[in-house]
């Protein structure tokens, strides 16, 4: 299993009060290499030019799906969380070997969507 001082993660989520108390959630659980974005631009950009173990992302950014985002992450290797309030049809997301972590969430599902993810890649 990917250890936590060495696990690099890209958050995405442009609702900016549940990025920060999400962002202190990962910090508190010793995810220390955490990057962040909030919107699909950046989020692209950090998918295309960086390496991640772990990506969260908001299925909604500003009315933008972040599957650009999530195809670019799969394709280099990198596990999904897709994180949504609202209510899908599975078979949106059959491209994807993703979990779907419903908002709102707390700590505790948070780090068991995480270990969940991260357990089934080793």
């Amino acid at each position: 299993m990917t250890k936590k001082k060495d696990c690099r993660i890209l958050f995405v989520e442009d609702e900016v009060l549940v990025a920060m108390e999400a962002m202190m959630m990962l910090s508190d659980m010793g995810y220390d290499n955490v990057d962040d974005a909030s919107s699909l631009h950046t989020a692209m950009e950090l998918a295309e030019t960086r390496e991640y173990d772990l990506a969260i992302c908001d299925v909604n950014l500003d009315n933008k799906s972040s599957f650009p985002v999530a195809r670019i992450l799969q394709d280099k290797g990198c596990r999904l969380i897709f994180a949504t309030g609202y209510s899908y049809d599975e078979q949106l997301f059959e491209e994807f070997d993703a979990l779907l972590l419903k908002k709102p969430y707390n700590d505790a599902t948070l780090k068991a969507s995480i270990q969940k993810v991260l357990a089934a890649a080793d």
